[in-house]
């Protein structure tokens, strides 16, 4: 092999090893692999990384041309392979925006709900306190009720027939609610990894005891059929979801109800309020919502916050996370993105060969032809 082809070929391998580098160490540096977040900017720093390193060595063995056009050609290889890694994992085009939740004003919400949701400091609670002036019920009464707009109804005790009166004629004058019914609740009641066990008064209840105000909404709510933590895609919205059902519309003159996302959610018009069913609770567990970085791992609580100020409303347009849709996603992203780095790198590397030999092809050809 001739020095010429030579240089050329080391090119191809710096230009391919640093683009494929910078795919692969923003797999496993950013939030792709813990999370399931294909955000394209945690490949920032290991495209610039690679551009850099590739730039170096052109200074240090590489005059002219190169010495620019190697880093550059680099970093655009990187850029688009990236781009092609997270839109097939993600499945739509890569988009790049704020993930923080969106200004609104800070508004009265009433929690009754048996389950855990401080965890710590680390659990909904927390959070929806910075976005909410949130006050726990111990009973559901028309006096409490009184001057709250809002309600987070999530896996609460048993309620008496009472409570549920009142809480039915709270929402017929007007009241928003967002409801989580749980038919197999597996949310740890102490932080611990184990569920909870059945016949324990101290926890949370296994299964939803919303089945009166459910019947009289017109609604039904199927059993569990699967334990498994599953990915659920409510538009753009990820939610992870855990002994999930779905619920069933029945007659009922006393609400008008419409089932979304296969009877995962029911939406019911009671009166003059709104009310938003999901059938799960297990969706604010952290464990769920929050991976062990600290980072996100679903939108429950972004659409949680929406639902509690408009139940009725569609989910909010254009998320800018780019969630994996599945594995198989993420492996095609990856072998797209891995072939395509290395044959940016045999173009730019050709594009060199052309330029500073341009005849060196139709001579080889010449010779070939001759012999």
């Amino acid at each position: 092999m001739t020095p010429a082809r030579t240089k050329v070929l080391v090119d191809a391998v710096v230009m391919a090893t640093a683009i494929t580098g910078a795919t692969i160490g923003g797999m496993a540096f950013g939030p792709l692999l813990p999370a399931g977040d294909a955000d394209p900017r945690a490949f920032i720093l290991p495209a610039l990384a690679a551009a850099i390193l590739v730039g170096g060595l052109a200074m240090v063995r590489r005059t002219g041309m190169r010495r620019w056009f190697l880093p550059l050609w680099t970093l655009a290889g990187a850029t688009f392979s990236v781009l092609l890694l997270t839109g097939v994992a993600a499945g739509r085009w890569p988009v790049m925006g704020a993930h923080a939740l969106p200004d609104a004003p800070r508004v009265s919400l009433a929690v009754f709900s048996a389950l855990d949701l401080e965890e710590a400091g680390q659990g909904a609670l927390p959070v929806l306190q910075q976005r909410f002036a949130i006050r726990r019920l111990d009973v559901v009464t028309a006096a409490a009720l009184a001057d709250q707009p809002r309600v987070l109804l999530a896996q609460p005790r048993l309620m008496t027939p009472q409570e549920l009166v009142d809480l039915d004629a709270w929402t017929r004058r007007g009241g928003a609610m967002l409801i989580l019914a749980d038919p197999l609740l597996l949310w740890p009641p102490d932080g611990t990894a184990a569920a909870p066990m059945p016949g324990d008064r101290t926890g949370p209840p296994l299964t939803s005891l919303l089945d009166p105000l459910l019947t009289h909404w017109g609604l039904r709510l199927e059993p569990a059929s699967d334990e498994a933590m599953t990915r659920r895609f409510v538009g753009d919205w990820l939610l992870r979801l855990a002994g999930a059902s779905r619920f069933v519309i029945q007659a009922s003159p006393f609400a008008d109800c419409d089932t979304e996302a296969d009877g995962l959610m029911a939406v019911c018009a009671v009166g003059r309020g709104h009310v938003r069913l999901i059938a799960d609770a297990d969706l604010l567990d952290a464990r769920l919502w929050q991976a062990d970085d600290g980072r996100l791992a679903s939108d429950a609580i972004r659409l949680v916050d929406h639902w509690l100020r408009a139940p009725s409303a569609p989910p909010p347009p254009g998320n800018m996370r780019m969630w994996v849709r599945g594995e198989a996603d993420v492996r095609n992203g990856l072998r797209m993105a891995l072939l395509f780095g290395i044959v940016w790198a045999i173009l730019g590397a050709a594009m060199l060969w052309r330029r500073d030999y341009p005849g060196k092809a139709g001579t080889d050809n010449d010779a070939k032809q001759r012999t």
